[in-house]
């Protein structure tokens, strides 16, 4: 998916029967985000080290979570787009859930039963968990603060963001349809935004946990909207203005989440108070600030992020998203293992596993994608835009 420019002429997508067109450079910021997650998860280790240069990259590594904001603010951006530019068509609610359902469904519930056959060799203990996943509610207080059962947190932990995707899909689209007007729903948008930042500095004031201000909707609304506010705002009569005012809005919130880095050892939501109240916005803005920085026709940005090898993972990047943290889960023990006996660094070993568990992630993601997603995306064609307004 996809938004068509005024200032340059839209590629149209041959993967998508739906018909709409697509940015290429918005396909590099996908692989740019989910290169982000995959380094963070892959080299998950034990941060305590007595190694100054360790404790750095540690300290980085830490921080490449925001590869899910930067995911964030690009689906507010897309499905905005889309959205708003499909008001005037017909079916506007049938054919957006329609195929929002057949590119995301088939492959979530075919990661949730794989997880359940790998756990039938080792008798694993869902207690309940099976239906939050099913119902795409584990990012929620119905779970929330629960003991996620062994080993699934390992499996299945980094699925509450498709949650939250889910549930502001619910949302979004019906306010879309009822303003309808391009600057209503900017200030709703903006507005919703500022409330996501006043609650979660009323909850962080008063001890909330920090996976309530990280994994539930209302706390991360700006990161979606702020993306959704940027789409409305390049379809008025200011579009250059606001594209030529997204780098000073990048490196304004990049600059202060830097200090914050430099001061806290790095970005760590797990434990900053910062970050878990003002510092989600300032990612949100970012992210946000980036896209549209890839926007200006022949810009060094659009460029960069047109890169092959970034588009080509972008292009998986939804499959190895669901899988990077299922598939390691079978291919890591047993390697590691192996390597101990040849490899007596532990740094050299952690990098070793790391790399071929993302890369056999990605191979399964390639796999899935050919031989299982693309049948259900062939069936876009039965909720094809039409009538697109264009901007």
């Amino acid at each position: 998916m996809g938004l068509s420019s005024a200032t340059a002429k839209p590629e149209l997508s041959t993967s998508d029967p739906g018909g709409f067109a697509h940015i290429p450079q918005l396909d590099g910021i996908r692989g740019l985000a989910i290169l982000l997650i995959l380094v963070h998860h892959s080299l998950s280790s034990n941060p305590q080290t007595n190694s100054r240069v360790i404790a750095f990259f540690i300290a980085i590594r830490e921080s490449m979570w925001v590869g899910v904001d930067l995911f964030f603010a690009l689906s507010g951006f897309l499905i905005t787009g889309i959205l708003f530019d499909s008001l005037s068509g017909s079916h506007f609610l049938r054919n957006f859930y329609g195929r929002r359902a057949v590119r995301i469904f088939p492959l979530y519930y075919l990661a949730l039963f794989a997880v359940w056959v790998i756990g039938l060799p080792i008798a694993m203990r869902w207690s309940g968990y099976q239906w939050v996943l099913i119902a795409y509610l584990d990012n929620t207080r119905l779970w929330i603060s629960h003991a996620v059962p062994h080993p699934l947190v390992d499996l299945t932990g980094h699925l509450w963001s498709l949650a939250l995707e889910e549930q502001f899909y619910l949302v979004w689209p019906l306010l879309v349809l009822l303003l309808r007007d391009r600057r209503r729903l900017i200030a709703t948008a903006l507005a919703l935004s500022a409330v996501a930042l006043c609650l979660r500095c009323v909850l962080v004031a008063h001890g909330a946990p920090e996976e309530i201000t990280y994994k539930t909707l209302p706390c991360r609304l700006d990161g979606l909207l702020l993306g959704g506010a940027l789409a409305l705002a390049i379809r008025g009569p200011h579009r250059e203005l606001w594209l030529r005012r997204a780098p000073a809005v990048f490196f304004t919130a990049a600059g202060i989440l830097l200090v914050v880095a430099i001061r806290e050892h790095g970005i760590d939501w797990q434990h900053s108070r910062f970050i878990n109240s003002i510092g989600y916005t300032l990612t949100a803005l970012a992210s946000t600030a980036l896209i549209a920085m890839t926007l200006g026709a022949g810009s060094r940005c659009a460029r960069a992020f047109r890169r092959s090898w970034l588009r080509w993972f972008g292009r998986y990047s939804y499959g190895i998203y669901v899988w990077h943290m299922i598939v390691p889960f079978l291919v890591v023990p047993p390697l590691h293992a192996a390597l101990s006996q040849q490899l007596h660094s532990k740094l050299l070993l952690l990098l070793a596993s790391a790399v071929a568990g993302a890369a056999v992630s990605v191979a399964v993601s390639v796999l899935s994608y050919h031989a299982f997603e693309v049948h259900f995306l062939r069936l876009k064609r039965f909720f094809a835009y039409r009538g697109l307004r264009t901007q």
